[in-house]
């Protein structure tokens, strides 16, 4: 499969948006001189061609020799030969590869090149390769421009008032295949030459570089075109021809048809006197809500390019808007394609609203040199794409919008997403093995993401952002427009850092899990550190087969005053010592990938010291919010202490601390139904709640005035919230006041979805058909609101009609997900989601292609039911699913499944205990 290898791609694509057909013509460049290496060598001579290529139907086929080298280079060939697909085609549909024998071999002369290891990725912007060498593989082919969100698939949007189609791309991970014949891998980097033939209508047409040509193709002429039909012969066309791009993966290639409207600003490379051009495109009327995103870019490259030491690459950076998209964002090479609400806002929307789109702009364009420039050799080591794109998205937004202290976030969004699966014994190490196609979309997780990202925010704080920066720069300059893996970055690290760091962090990539600090400081003796694995649920006997090394930050306080201690931890057990302290907390600003549990002693101490407000850091508090949140469930600590050390926050201020303190909070009521001890406690764990929220939202206030800080925006929404959950009469009040005063579109940004739900959980028929016509908005933002808050019902008659709804044509696959998520974890919808995967699980399966069926699978896992029976029931619906169904799916339902047991287990174990906890 590695020989011969592409080396560039010329291709042509003609669609149409009626029959939803296309057609497509590839001339693929081959590489045909020999090489070995220590594991492989070329053929002395070339009989058969095997590519990629799915659900497309080949139309004719044949190879050639540019003219000028028939006779020269490592074989001969006098003309072109056709080859006869009914003889020479082979398609193997499991391994999604195509197969063509040639008429007869061609004989491979010449030396051979012997490689070490890995030198078949050259380093160069266009690859190296001689011309005379080079095989011409031609074929015409057609497909279909899908539903399915990936490959070239459709997008319905509205343009001058009627519904319409447009065409567009998602190649990642592997479904460039589906699009055109190619060596859809990674490692396998080409050049393209890309042109598409578009009706001459005012349409636009996109790809990865800036158009160089635009050829008229009038009425009545065939020639040029791909589609040959009359009804096609006869409009007027265009062919428009792109610039050739850099040396990269198929996964970024990237083209879109359609009508849309765009704004622009230009502006200077950093190291040279060029200019990218940035546009914003969205559909017809949207594109208003481009500016912040496109203030975020042009403020963002420049940033980049002097972090990695290099330009931005292209002379254009478009970022597109599509009505219907899988993922949150796709990073092809200059032509980055994103779902509205990350591309998409305004001055009236949330802040959350807001870092969305800056967190997903600045990702994507972390790519443009992470993942894009130099790129991971297979897709075990995916890490390397989207970990650092994830921290480098952070540190890009901390720089532009100090005021939103960004990292908090990183620290409750990212770190804690890397924790909760980290956990699981169905968890995975970073690096992971994919075997196939079919298993890649299950990595694009939070272990991929969040737990790498935590890995290098961890890497960063240990070695200095300059030392960080210039390893990057040497990285990325020695690998550019080629492929390199986690060793390659640790080395190039550990040089600019005057250290090496493959020993320190391999244990961290190469092995699933994390540790439990058990912590005790007496100030005779020191601080005593002992680590083992955290598990969710835990283990009868302390796991000690993995030791890791941590890089770890110490705060200790003493007479008022705090201070920081580092120290890298390489035992299991290690003592450090430090001066006499009043409290002592371990992890300080969360750097360390990591939790931490106290003995008694050092436990109350911190908590004194938090509630006289010498614990200064937000970090430090929210993280041990955090630390005993999962301390709890795992059944390390008693829910009464966990519980009591809330009480030491009851001065906090900070939005995010309250955050973390809601969502251990909110898991606890989950618990309550679990164990079945609702109904016999609800009132009195409603009103410890309204003890807990109810004093900092008096002090804050309950309404929005315009100008406030942040800050205390969000967190009144997160206090109204919880006291809402909680039955609170003057909160809900407050909240329905929201609704009657206000157009739902108008209603203050941050307790629009709070004030959604309140009305339909509390509601009946009016109100929830209120909400879902909220849930048509043209504004994707608004309409997601509304579509989660449709599963807030209590009524479980308006339950099953939310699951009708998701299959109607009202909902796009993409926002489908919402609601079916409110269902699963509404107290009165396990049931009900449960019956609709053992019933129609086929619909589900035609419904949520790609990703989107893995959300799916995952609602399971927040089922809120008092079933002793509800897991064997989720094994006997999963033992009905078809097995190749399964195969894309297995990673993803073991950990559904040791998720939703280990809620059940903490259910049991402390569900009766709570009554007594709260008081």
């Amino acid at each position: 499969y590695l020989f011969p290898a592409p080396v560039h791609y010329d291709l042509s694509v003609e669609g149409r948006f009626d029959t939803f057909e296309f057609v497509g013509e590839v001339v693929v460049h081959l590489n045909l001189k020999r090489w070995k290496d220590e594991s492989f060598e070329a053929p002395s001579e070339l009989k058969q061609i095997t590519f990629n290529a799915a659900e497309l139907e080949l139309i004719e086929a044949s190879i050639d020799k540019l003219p000028a080298h028939r006779t020269s280079g490592s074989f001969s060939l006098d003309k072109a030969v056709k080859l006869d697909l009914s003889t020479a085609q082979s398609i193997d549909d499991d391994n999604e590869r195509i197969t063509l024998t040639l008429p007869s071999p061609i004989a491979l002369t010449g030396d051979v090149e012997v490689r070490k290891a890995g030198e078949h990725r050259p380093q160069t912007r266009f690859g190296q390769y001689n011309e005379e060498d080079v095989l011409l593989l031609r074929i015409k082919y057609k497909g279909t421009v899908n539903d399915k969100m990936h490959g070239f698939y459709r997008s319905s949007y509205t343009h001058k008032g009627e519904k319409a189609f447009f065409g567009t791309t998602q190649f990642e991970s592997c479904d460039c295949r589906r699009a055109l014949p190619s060596w859809d891998e990674p490692l396998l980097k080409a050049t393209f030459a890309v042109t598409l033939i578009v009706e001459d209508n005012g349409i636009c047409a996109l790809s990865n570089t800036h158009e160089v040509n635009r050829k008229k193709l009038p009425a009545g002429q065939a020639e040029g075109r791909l589609l040959v039909a009359d009804d096609q012969v006869q409009k007027d066309k265009v062919a428009v021809t792109f610039d050739r791009t850099p040396r990269m993966s198929t996964y970024l290639l990237a083209w879109t048809i359609g009508h849309l409207e765009y704004i622009e600003q230009r502006i200077k490379k950093t190291n040279s006197d060029d200019e990218v051009l940035v546009r914003i495109y969205a559909p017809e009327g949207k594109v208003k809500d481009g500016h912040f995103a496109l203030d975020v870019a042009v403020r963002t490259l420049p940033l980049y390019e002097k972090f990695f030491g290099s330009d931005y690459v292209l002379t254009k950076c478009d970022l597109l808007a599509i009505p219907d998209f899988a993922a949150g964002a796709m990073e092809n090479w200059g032509l980055i394609t994103y779902r509205e609400t990350a591309l998409l806002c305004n001055d009236e929307s949330s802040v959350a609203a807001k870092q969305r789109v800056a967190l997903v702009v600045t990702h994507e364009l972390a790519h443009q040199w992470f993942g894009n420039l130099v790129t991971m050799e297979w897709w075990m080591e995916l890490w390397l794409n989207e970990s650092f794109a994830t921290w480098t998205e952070y540190y890009a937004v901390d720089v532009l919008f100090p005021q939103w202290k960004i990292f908090a976030e990183f620290v409750i969004v990212e770190t804690a997403a890397a924790f909760r699966l980290d956990a699981l014994r169905s968890s995975h190490p970073v690096e992971v093995d994919v075997k196939n196609a079919q298993e890649i979309d299950e990595i694009f997780d939070a272990i991929s993401y969040c737990k790498g990202g935590s890995i290098v925010r961890m890497v960063v704080e240990h070695i200095g952002l300059d030392a960080f920066s210039k390893g990057l720069q040497k990285y990325l300059k020695h690998f550019e427009f080629g492929n390199a893996n986690t060793v390659d970055l640790w080395n190039f690290l550990g040089e600019a850092a005057g250290a090496p760091l493959s020993q320190l962090l391999k244990v961290w990539t190469g092995v699933q899990g994390y540790p439990l600090i058990n912590a005790s400081y007496k100030p005779e003796s020191g601080l005593s550190l002992t680590q083992t694995r955290f598990l969710a649920q835990k283990p009868e006997a302390p796991e000690n087969e993995t030791v890791w090394s941590l890089p770890i930050q110490i705060v200790h306080g003493c007479d008022g005053h705090s201070h920081v201690h580092r120290e890298t931890v390489t035992k299991q057990e290690a003592t450090i010592a430090l001066p006499k302290s009043d409290w002592v907390k371990v992890n300080h600003k969360q750097t360390c990938f990591c939790r931490v549990h106290y003995e008694s002693e050092t436990l109350t101490a911190i908590s004194k010291a938090i509630e006289k407000g010498e614990v200064k850091d937000n970090f430090d508090r929210l993280g041990l919010v955090n630390d005993y949140h999962a301390l709890a469930k795992g059944g390390y600590v008693s829910i009464t202490d966990a519980l009591s050390l809330l009480k030491s926050f009851a001065k906090e201020e900070d939005y995010i601390v309250w955050s973390a303190i809601a969502g251990f909070e909110a898991d606890i009521r989950v618990l309550l139904h679990r164990s079945g001890v609702a109904s016999g406690v609800t009132n009195s764990y409603n009103t410890f709640c309204q003890s807990l929220y109810g004093p900092a939202l008096q002090r804050i206030g309950y309404t929005f005035p315009k100008g406030e800080d942040v800050n205390v925006a969000q967190l009144r929404a997160v206090l109204l919230s919880r006291l809402c959950a909680a039955d609170d009469a003057q909160a809900t009040e407050a909240v329905k006041t929201f609704w009657a005063s206000s157009a739902p579109e108008a209603i203050h940004a941050e307790i629009m979805m709070t004030t959604f739900a309140v009305i339909v959980k509390t509601g009946g028929r009016a109100e929830f058909e209120a909400v879902k016509k909220v849930s048509q908005s043209q504004d994707a933002t608004i309409r997601s609101r509304a579509l989660r808050a449709l599963g807030s019902t209590q009524d479980t008659a308006l339950l099953k009609e939310v699951i009708e709804y998701v299959f109607s044509e009202n909902v796009r696959a993409q926002d489908a997900i919402y609601p079916l998520g409110a269902v699963a974890s509404n107290k009165n919808g396990s049931e009900i989601y449960l019956n609709l995967l053992s019933t129609r699980w086929e619909d589900v399966w035609k419904r949520f292609p790609g990703m989107l069926i893995g959300h799916v699978v995952k609602g399971v896992s927040n089922f809120v039911t008092p079933d002793a029976d509800i897991v064997s029931k989720i094994e006997a619906w999963w033992a009905t699913v078809p097995a190749n169904q399964k195969s894309s799916l297995e990673r993803t339902f073991k950990q559904v499944l040791e998720e939703l047991g280990n809620g059940l287990a903490w259910a049991k174990r402390d569900g009766d205990k709570i009554l007594a906890a709260i008081s």
